[in-house]
């Protein structure tokens, strides 16, 4: 015997629209969370662009211009990937997530030194690169982890590296833009530690806020 649905009754169904038309989104709508994204990126460039490195004018642009463009390209690729919402709105998936933010501190350096657009080698110290590009990172990732807030149901612990990493490449942008040694050494400790290290903050830090 087939069972016969029931229908609710009309005070129940418009108990359930009250109760819905009164409840806070869970976070913010995805048009205030690109918005957010973008103030953190434009903070950033920003930065790069007021302490523009002193070698600029000796540089040859097609160089100096093509690794800008790619860090550019490779930051606003995590961007994108970090904040998709998916097919589900579950996000991008997890091996996306993942191998994204494991390699972009690995081609970072690999842009930025295979360029060989330092013109001092001895440069500023490792300590003041290191701490600009962190200081940077770490203000992006709280933006990101901001715009994200209470809105990623799944993976959220690769989702958070990803932010982290995120937030260290546009840092790394800033940071190409400002310093002009080329010594491979220090542009892995002082350029692209800070991205390995955001993106694993991200991970371990982010996740609690950005669960529902």
């Amino acid at each position: 015997m087939t069972p016969v649905e029931i229908p609710p009754p009309d005070a129940l169904r418009d108990r359930i629209r009250e109760a819905v038309s009164h409840t806070a989104p869970a976070g913010l709508t995805p048009r205030t969370r690109a918005a957010v994204a973008v103030v953190f990126i434009l903070i950033a460039i920003a930065l790069g662009v007021a302490l523009m490195r002193p070698d600029i004018a000796a540089l040859p642009p097609a160089s100096l211009i093509g690794v800008s463009l790619g860090v550019a390209f490779l930051a606003a690729a995590t961007l994108v990937v970090a904040l998709s919402p998916g097919r589900h709105g579950l996000g991008a998936p997890v091996t996306w997530l993942v191998v994204l933010a494991a390699t972009t501190a690995p081609l970072y350096a690999m842009m930025t030194m295979m360029a060989g657009l330092g013109t001092a080698p001895d440069g500023p110290p490792v300590r003041g690169c290191f701490t600009m590009s962190t200081g940077v990172a770490l203000v992006g990732l709280v933006g990101l982890t901001y715009a994200l807030h209470r809105s990623v149901p799944a993976a959220a612990v690769a989702r958070g590296a990803l932010l982290g990493a995120c937030a260290g490449a546009w840092a790394g942008l800033t940071i190409h833009l400002h310093c002009p040694c080329g010594e491979p050494l220090h542009i892995l400790l002082g350029h692209a530690a800070p991205i390995a290290i955001c993106a694993a903050l991200g991970a371990v830090i982010s996740p609690r806020f950005l669960r529902p």
